[in-house]
């Protein structure tokens, strides 16, 4: 599926995996504004591109993973074979699975963000900023539509960890349960909600004896997110492997 009409060393081919998804069809419309983009749309459901990443012919200069997280075994595979980088925007992998995204690091380059929107990750570095000088209690609400398959989502996680660690002390609680509902000083807990069509939500309340104070980032739609994706499979182009995942904070310094 190209947006180019050339098809020359200047354009970046992409191969798109999860194609046929929300987030999917909203980089298919976000490419048609980047001149020097082509997608290449792979997933199962495909009916104008490819259902399979085996089944790709062309020239390979990024990969966009918007699938599953069960996908990641094959797409760590094909990014070996073809020593191209990959971006990962798929969220809710396993620890063992986010240390073998660590390991492939060491030998492919790999672009990894649990949002891509700049406004959302100047948002965190606000939060984490802020959240220095405040002693009291944090939560953060996170709101998502129903089909989202994770929870908490993994913005919601990635703000939590730069909030401890920019305190320097406490640890991120995910879950509530009848063992762990009463609060401990210094952690930050999160609390997942899911319902309708909200594209995402993102509340950090902080609390003191005296006062609140609370910081929030809303979506209005995907596009930010999509545009986010592609801008960082531009800017990963020829990146080298390094021995760690690229972030955000890597492609907005």
């Amino acid at each position: 599926m190209a947006y180019s009409d050339k098809m020359d060393n200047c354009t970046i081919n992409i191969v798109l995996v999860g194609s046929s998804g929300n987030m999917g069809q909203n980089v298919i419309a976000q490419a048609k504004n980047f001149a020097n983009v082509n997608l290449i749309c792979v997933d199962p459901n495909n009916k104008t591109g490819y259902t399979s990443l085996s089944a790709v012919k062309e020239r390979v200069d990024a990969v966009l993973d918007y699938s599953h997280f069960s996908a990641l075994d094959g797409i760590l595979d094909f990014v070996q074979k073809k020593t191209c980088p990959l971006i990962i925007a798929t969220t809710g992998y396993s620890e063992n699975q986010l240390e073998k995204i660590e390991k492939s690091a060491k030998t492919v380059p790999i672009f990894k963000a649990s949002n891509f929107s700049t406004a959302v990750n100047k948002f965190m570095d606000a939060v984490a900023n802020f959240s220095k000088s405040w002693d009291g209690d944090i939560e953060i609400i996170e709101t998502h539509h129903i089909k989202k398959a994770d929870a908490p989502s993994g913005t919601a996680i990635t703000i939590a960890q730069k909030i401890v660690a920019a305190r320097g002390k406490g640890k991120v609680v995910m879950y509530r349960t009848h063992e762990n509902a009463k609060r401990t000083k210094d952690d930050v807990y999160i609390s997942a909600v899911r319902g309708g069509v909200v594209p995402g939500t993102h509340e950090v309340r902080f609390f003191s004896d005296t006062c609140e104070v609370s910081m929030k980032e809303v979506e209005y739609g995907r596009s930010s997110f999509a545009k986010g994706a592609i801008e960082a499979c531009v800017w990963m182009k020829n990146k080298k492997a390094v021995g760690k995942v690229y972030s955000m904070n890597d492609m907005l310094k």
